[in-house]
């Protein structure tokens, strides 16, 4: 892992990044983080191939907290993370269900308080195989801690296929 800080903005932003050839999903990796976070702090995780057409104010949210997103018609709903949202809490969260449960997906963009190491170590330990970050994020829905900020409608764009990664590059 190596880091990049970069002091050209408002406030100091530090890029910690993982590449793995063997993963057993972000929600694994998720545990690479633990060394670089402080102790008490929370702290934003996006996923590489996550891409942003606007900005995202990051500021003024408390963790746990997701970025949510229509779902574009046609696009495949069993690519995303999908959820169900009362005022600005997330009341329901599925991670990539076969059929879709909501019009409203999660965008790969969360602040995350210092404790998820700790739900992420259990859940780790409790399953076999790949363990996304909304499986780990579901514990904060189900405790009611969940909040969440609506972005615009095709402001994000998941580019983990060839045709999405093109598509990206055509904006």
């Amino acid at each position: 892992m190596e880091t990049i800080t970069k002091f050209d903005l408002d406030v100091p932003i530090q890029y910690n990044y993982s590449s793995t050839t063997v993963s057993g999903g972000p929600g694994r990796d998720l545990l690479l983080l633990q060394a670089w976070v402080q102790k008490d702090e929370p702290f934003v995780l996006t996923l590489a191939d996550a891409y942003f057409t606007a900005a995202l104010d990051l500021r003024g949210v408390h963790a746990p907290h997701i970025w949510t997103m229509p779902i574009e018609a046609g696009d495949d709903p069993s690519k995303y993370g999908q959820v169900v949202c009362q005022g600005d809490r997330v009341t329901h969260i599925w991670e990539k269900p076969a059929e879709q449960q909501s019009d409203i997906i999660q965008a790969a963009m969360w602040k995350l308080p210092p404790d998820v190491f700790r739900i992420a170590e259990r859940i780790c330990a409790e399953t076999d195989g790949e363990v996304q970050v909304g499986d780990i994020t579901k514990h904060y829905v189900l405790e009611g801690r969940m909040t969440h900020t609506r972005i615009a409608k095709r402001s994000y764009l998941d580019c983990g296929t060839p045709s999405a990664w093109r598509a990206a590059n055509r904006l």
